[in-house]
């Protein structure tokens, strides 16, 4: 997953901790180097990702337990900020943290993605929502088999705890395979925002019109354990 400009999309679940794609941030963090020293999360007005102008600098990141094993089936990571944001809430009423969604199976078909990408001509970071539809595990591995891609990374195949995204359409007049730093996958039902998926491997090959997200309720319990680890003494 190329990284832009060291731009990392992320998403705050509690008022000290966002949710990221673990792989991306490894490429931004010295194995030997405290985060603290030199990252920190962008903060501004934009729906649930960012808070009020300015920076809060990360105290330590989380990575999933399994991702050396299996990076593309367990890339996530929990980033824990120095100092928690103030505010939960918005000015205008949305909430800034997003909610974490628990069950199996998604309520709606539309999902909405986040993420950096480079945009033309000048090739400078950029960041853009995109309104994607979900797609079936048979129907993206047909899709896969059809590109012919090969994917090491995802060698089990799409398996039960991950979910497809489409561009059927290419109404978004995109390809998955440019230079991008894919986020969270959000699905809203009224006005809740819900994150539904992380994402897994960037794929070079622009014959693939597919991409793979774990669901996040796979991971439920680990970012529980973290984010909110009284509730497992209560």
């Amino acid at each position: 997953m190329p990284i832009l400009q060291h731009a990392v999309s992320a998403v705050f679940i509690s008022a000290d901790a966002l949710l990221s794609t673990a792989l991306c941030l490894k490429l931004m963090q010295p194995s030997e180097d405290h985060p603290s020293s030199h990252m920190f999360a962008m903060v501004e007005a934009e729906h649930v990702f960012y808070y009020e102008g300015g920076r809060r600098y990360i105290s330590k990141i989380f990575y999933h337990p399994k991702l050396d094993d299996e990076p593309a089936y367990h890339n996530v990571a929990i980033v824990k900020l120095r100092n928690p944001i103030r505010e939960t809430v918005s000015a205008a009423g949305p909430s800034i943290v997003a909610c974490l969604w628990s069950e199996p199976k998604l309520r709606s078909e539309r999902v909405f993605l986040g993420e950096w990408f480079k945009y033309q001509p000048e090739q400078n970071a950029a960041f853009r929502w995109i309104d994607l539809p979900t797609i079936s595990r048979k129907e993206c591995r047909d899709e896969l088999t059809k590109s012919k891609a090969l994917i090491p990374e995802l060698d089990r195949g799409v398996v039960e705890s991950q979910l497809c995204v489409k561009d059927a359409k290419n109404r978004t007049m995109i390809d998955f395979c440019e230079a991008r730093s894919s986020g969270p996958l959000f699905m809203t039902l009224g006005s809740t925002v819900y994150v539904v998926g992380m994402p897994t491997v960037h794929v070079d090959d622009c014959n693939v019109q597919v991409e793979v997200f774990n669901r996040v309720s796979y991971f439920l319990d680990w970012i529980e354990a973290i984010v909110w680890p009284r509730l497992d003494t209560v």
